[in-house]
């Protein structure tokens, strides 16, 4: 990351926390120490990212659902999107939106493992459909046919955004782990 930085002329200042599962955190504080970049981390995650995470008070921020946070010239926009975790976040830029565990091309995140919750999961994903049809998709893990997506695709292929109602999203949500 720090190579990638140096040629591209960056400056890391922000770090944006979708969730706090080890995958996703994992050297976390080590950049921000590095780079003085602040954390940004929705308050129900906070405590898992110090202690799990190793990232001090001095980069920790606390972001709430719709909060804004500058991230170069533009900046993006704290989406609260629980289920896969309790405190999962989503960002939202200028149309595209960063959806870590929560959408993934063709599919959702899971919801048995420790603070996920299969309506909250619905209920995020719900959100989520409510954005353009041509907001891209950028998950936190490649799993699907390609790297990326839009939301209309999604919309058109995606079985968990298809479904009619939460009882079909349950019942699909837990075939499939």
């Amino acid at each position: 990351m720090a190579r990638w930085l140096e040629q591209k002329h960056l400056r890391l200042t922000s770090i944006l926390i979708t969730h706090t599962h080890e995958d996703h955190i994992e050297g976390v504080a080590a950049l921000a120490r590095k780079h003085g970049a602040a954390v940004y981390v929705h308050p129900l995650e906070r405590e898992k990212l110090r202690v799990e995470g190793g990232v001090d008070e001095v980069h920790l921020r606390e972001l709430q659902d719709r909060q804004d946070v500058p991230v170069g010239a533009c900046g993006v926009r704290a989406l609260f999107t629980p289920g896969h975790t309790v405190g999962g976040t989503c960002y939202l830029s200028d149309g595209f939106v960063i959806t870590g565990d929560v959408l993934f091309v063709g599919g959702c995140g899971r919801t048995d493992f420790p603070g996920g919750d299969t309506a909250a999961m619905w209920q995020s994903l719900q959100r989520l459909v409510d954005l353009p049809e041509e907001t891209r998709i950028y998950p936190g893990h490649n799993y699907g046919s390609t790297e990326t997506s839009s939301l209309g695709r999604e919309l058109l292929e995606n079985p968990f955004l298809r479904l009619p109602s939460y009882e079909a999203f349950r019942q699909l949500r837990n075939r499939r782990r």
